[in-house]
Parts: structure tokens; C-alpha cells; sequence
């Protein structure tokens, strides 16, 4: 008799995300959820004092990372980064989907 190998249930919320659609945010984030990432970034570092070139060099860096394409995605076009909101931004830097890896 051949036995079957289930692959066992997810035990922490980190392993659901393989298998969930959806990314939850966190609580502090909901709010802003349909907002533009770009300027809510930019507000949030305006709000901690950032100098104007810690800003464009945090954001240069984390346009490149959500620049990185996956395998069988589209590059994003200029129009297509600035007028993604927050939800869409946080399932696209999902840290389980190997962007990270591709980007470094």
C-alpha cells in the first residue's frame, strides 16, 4: 500500500502567507491602505526629520527593490510604481516571494 505525504498545516503566521492570497496589514497600516505608497513613505520620513538626501536615498533604494521583477511579472513603468498604494506594495514586497534574494 502506498502512503500519500500530506504536507503538514502552517504553524506560524509567516508560513500561512505561502499559501494565503491576501496579505494582511498591520493595524497602524490600514488606514492608509488605498493611499499612494510613494507619498505616505515620503510623509513618514518628512515626519522623523529625515535630511532631503536620507530621503532620496532611502527611496532610490526602495524603488529598486520593488523594481526587481519575478519571474513572469511585467517591469513596472514609472506611472505604474508611483500610483501603487499600499496594499498592492505590500504584496509585492512579500518577504516569502524571493524578491529580496533576486534584488541583492
Amino acid at each position: 500500500m502506498e502512503r500519500k505525504y500530506t504536507q503538514p498545516k502552517a504553524q506560524r503566521p509567516s508560513q500561512l502567507r505561502l499559501t494565503d492570497e491576501d496579505i494582511q496589514l498591520p493595524p497602524r497600516l490600514v488606514h492608509i491602505q488605498n493611499l499612494p505608497w510613494l507619498d505616505c513613505y515620503d510623509q513618514q520620513l518628512r515626519t522623523e526629520n529625515k535630511s532631503e538626501n536620507t530621503r532620496k536615498t532611502y527611496l532610490n533604494g526602495l524603488r529598486a527593490l520593488v523594481e526587481t521583477p519575478l519571474p513572469g511579472e511585467e517591469i513596472l513603468s514609472e506611472s505604474d510604481l508611483e500610483s501603487m498604494d499600499v496594499v498592492m506594495l505590500a504584496k509585492r514586497l512579500e518577504p516569502l516571494n524571493g524578491r529580496i534574494d533576486r534584488w541583492t
